[in-house]
């Protein structure tokens, strides 16, 4: 009995011990801490590096900094998906920015104070939207850039502005800002633009002028052409720049007729801007044939994404 006494001593203080050396290690490393981030993401940090990132980090570092020990950058947050939206406030400044989840598009809105500005968009072909927004003594100007980038990096949108305001004394001051707001995943194949023109009243053709990634840099553009009867797809069609014009099908949908024709896929260069024309002739039911002839994508010289994306 006294031998099992013993044991059970012993057990018991081993036990103890091991308790209070996890105490210890943890007090010394610092505990895990949970931090949220942007659209339901979680990150785990430790006690010190939490500290660290969460010093201003919903301003971006300013530049050029007085301070001759550089800030601690603010990290952009967690790589989001197309599709997704975020808001960030840099200062005074809210920032609320959507992804398209299938054009090569941002769509932005900042907010300061009682002022809001809407309707900034950012695309391939226009990729800056610049900004003014006054409030209660404070002024924001700048601009917006998006990089569109190859999958190979993450896609994000750059920041570079200036806060301008006067305090109660009476002095003027001025703090500027750059720096990555958010990033995202970079599609395989980005869609540069959508273009929708009618050709009969229950038939329109769609376009999507897609920019397809190849590692061998062969990233011409190519256009998704789509015939529709109302919400039914009658045909489509792949084009790109060749010599010979896409001759269409024959096909009936419905009431409707494509009778015949042809597409034609002009490139944008610095000095034209690209072109993809259609001429054909359609019917609806017993109504006379419809001959159209004429441009239904256009679009200027845009940059690979290779070549376009900063960092």
């Amino acid at each position: 009995m006294t031998k099992h006494r013993m044991l059970y001593t012993r057990v018991c203080w081993l036990t103890l011990g091991a308790i209070l050396a996890t105490i210890l290690w943890l007090l010394a490393t610092g505990r895990p801490v949970s931090t949220a981030l942007p659209d339901g993401f979680s990150q785990t940090f430790s006690s010190v590096e939490y500290a660290s990132l969460t010093s201003g980090c919903t301003d971006l570092p300013p530049s050029p900094s007085t301070s001759s020990v550089p800030p601690e950058p603010c990290l952009p947050g967690p790589i989001l998906l197309p599709g997704m939206n975020v808001s960030r406030q840099v200062g005074p400044v809210l920032f609320v920015l959507v992804v398209d989840s299938r054009e090569a598009r941002v769509n932005a809105e900042l907010s300061m104070g009682g002022a809001g500005l809407t309707g900034l968009s950012m695309t391939a072909e226009t990729p800056t939207a610049t900004f003014d927004l006054a409030s209660d003594g404070q002024r924001v100007r700048g601009s917006l850039g998006a990089f569109f980038c190859a999958p190979a990096n993450t896609s994000h949108v750059l920041a570079d502005f200036n806060i301008e305001g006067t305090h109660d004394d009476n002095k003027h001051s001025a703090q500027a800002y750059r720096g990555d707001l958010i990033r995202w995943q970079s599609p395989t194949t980005s869609v540069i633009a959508s273009y929708r023109q009618p050709l009969l009243p229950d038939l329109q053709v769609t376009v999507e002028l897609l920019e397809p990634y190849k590692p061998d840099s062969s990233n011409a553009l190519t256009a998704q052409v789509s015939f529709y009867y109302a919400t039914n797809l009658i045909d489509r069609y792949t084009v790109m720049a060749t010599a010979t014009p896409v001759t269409l099908r024959k096909s009936k949908v419905g009431p409707v007729h494509i009778q015949g024709g042809a597409l034609s896929f002009r490139p944008a260069t610095q000095e034209q801007r690209g072109q993809l024309s259609l001429d054909g002739t359609f019917q609806s039911g017993h109504n006379l044939p419809n001959h159209y002839a004429g441009s239904i994508a256009d679009w200027s010289w845009i940059r690979g994404r290779a070549d376009n994306c900063r960092g």
